[in-house]
């Protein structure tokens, strides 16, 4: 984890110098903050993604059921077509019943 944190703070710093200029203004010195923030973000999602999949699969691999690179693939195109397919009931469930139960 930390190669790829130093490798977005190098990222962040080198964009940043290429915006340092007087005429680009006080927005355009935020742009490195931005990339970084965009990069950090990434790998976080990455790796939570990652810690799903795992999750799921460890069952199906452990007893030999699946390859780990079946599972790879498998995860590959079944995780996000389940966030694309299902993700407006999550985000049902949580705004109307989960919200509901803890602020009612």
């Amino acid at each position: 984890m930390l190669p790829v944190t130093l490798l977005a703070a190098t990222a962040a710093l080198v964009s940043s110098k290429a915006y340092d200029s007087p005429e680009v203004g006080v927005p355009g010195l935020y742009v490195g903050l931005v990339a970084w923030g965009f990069i950090w973000c990434f790998v976080d999602a990455f790796s939570i993604g990652a810690n799903d999949v795992a999750n799921a699969f460890a069952n199906a691999v452990g007893a030999g059921t699946l390859t780990h690179k079946g599972a790879c693939l498998v995860a590959c195109f079944c995780e996000p077509l389940g966030a694309i397919a299902l993700g407006k009931q999550v985000t049902d469930t949580i705004r109307k019943k989960v919200r509901c139960s803890l602020l009612c």
